[in-house]
């Protein structure tokens, strides 16, 4: 609970859109960007757990960030 609050204070209120295990494995990126890369695309693409788990896995954001697709 403590790095949920340390990492989500800035936020009001939170996305309906992500269920507390989204948050979970959120929490564990610890690169920011990354971390608001992960967020974003489970919203947008509509990720379950289970997608994002294995997205992170397999650093989608650091190969498409190899590739210039993310601009930093």
């Amino acid at each position: 609970m403590r790095s949920f609050y340390l990492k989500y204070k800035k936020n009001q209120t939170l996305s309906g859109e992500l269920s507390w295990s989204h948050y979970c494995e959120l929490l564990s990126i610890t690169d920011g960007p990354a971390r608001n890369f992960y967020q974003n695309e489970v919203i947008n693409s509509n990720w379950s757990v289970r997608e994002l788990k294995g997205q992170i896995l397999t650093s989608i954001f650091e190969r498409l960030s190899l590739s210039n697709y993310i601009k930093s």
